[in-house]
């Protein structure tokens, strides 16, 4: 990637931490991990140095390249194929409850208990698209979409908040553990992909911008070519055809190269971008829905969400607002009432 920074160094890391390896160093445009034992037989080192940049690979001349086209961006690819279709990863789950929301949403006039836990495991799939910009030349990036199946729709979470979320090294043995269905997996890909097609939307109409310049001077420059040789006085135009008569046939075949070159030119001008589904996981992550009570009459509960790969609440829901809010506050009468719509979120 390139316009997209961090997004290649972050599918490196993932793919290769998948692959055994462990992260030693990370920098801006720089990684550096201990391979595993499958991969130090595979490429005959034991440690590798990655640069997500032409310029850093130049400062750095023990770093490999790793970009689109370079040899440690094809070798990504082939070890994402070989794993298959999907990558199945869990979230670890990390301790919390009342003190998590207390410190996210700042009670200043009440305090909570949690009085009832309920977990349930919330599916996302990450998927990688490789989109590719062409024309005479091609450019290359990396776009990753995060769908969220529990709710249907492309998830409005960060990438910050994937940063420090721990995966188990195999998918646990759980009984109640869902996964993704087919059909499902085909709607939220179709989603995912018209949501990359409206992102990259004016880079298309910029492509085709730069696309029909180019053309255009390509072709000034063929006519010019051509016109001087087929004008009057060239060797193929009236005067030259006169003096020289064996001219006249070349003369023929030189409007027709001018007509096929210029098709020709159209052609290998003409913009393209090509979209290549490289590589999705399936991430599941446990949620634990808590029945909080307020700690003053009339001990009034609400609902709220804790999520165990960020480790912190998300907030208390809102049935007004139809999710999930973190402004919250307790009315004479003991109702938790949102600040954002001034429903009440009681239970």
């Amino acid at each position: 990637m390139i316009p997209e920074k961090g997004k290649l160094q972050e599918f490196a890391r993932d793919l290769l931490t998948l692959r055994g390896a462990t992260v030693k160093k990370t920098g801006k445009q720089l990684l550096e991990v201990e391979l595993g034992s499958e991969l130090k037989k595979r490429l005959g080192r034991g440690s590798v140095l990655l640069a997500f940049s032409e310029e850093t690979a130049a400062r750095i001349r023990e770093a490999e390249l790793v970009t689109p086209g370079s040899y440690f961006f094809s070798l990504l690819l082939s070890l994402a194929r070989e794993m298959g279709p999907v990558c199945r990863r869990v979230a670890k789950e990390r301790t919390g409850g009342a003190g998590a929301f207390v410190k996210l949403m700042n009670f200043d006039n009440f305090g909570v208990e949690i009085v009832e836990r309920e977990r349930y495991y919330h599916l996302f799939v990450r998927f990688h698209f490789l989109v590719s910009y062409c024309t005479v030349d091609s450019n290359h990036e990396i776009r990753n979409v995060l769908y969220d199946i529990t709710l249907r729709q492309v998830s409005s979470e960060s990438e910050e908040t994937w940063e420090n979320v721990r995966f188990h090294e195999s998918v646990p043995k759980w009984q109640s553990l869902a996964s993704v269905g087919q059909d499902e997996l085909v709607w939220a890909l179709n989603e995912a992909a018209s949501y990359v097609v409206a992102r990259v939307r004016h880079k298309v109409f910029a492509l085709k911008a730069r696309s029909s310049t180019l053309l255009e001077s390509e072709l000034k420059r063929l006519e010019d070519y051509y016109r001087n040789l087929i004008q009057e006085e060239g060797p193929y135009g009236i005067e030259g055809v006169k003096r020289h008569p064996q001219n006249k046939e070349q003369a023929e075949s030189c409007k027709v190269e001018w007509q096929r070159k210029a098709a020709t030119e159209a052609l290998r001008f003409w913009p393209r971008v090509r979209f290549s589904l490289i590589g999705l996981e399936e991430i599941t992550v446990p949620r634990t829905i808590l029945t909080l009570r307020v700690d003053k009459p009339p001990f009034t509960e609400f609902c709220g969400l804790f999520d165990h790969a960020s480790g912190r609440a998300k907030g208390a829901f809102c049935w007004g607002c139809n999710g999930l809010t973190t402004h919250v506050w307790l009315d004479r009468s003991g109702a938790v009432l949102c600040e954002d719509c001034f429903s009440q979120t009681d239970k």
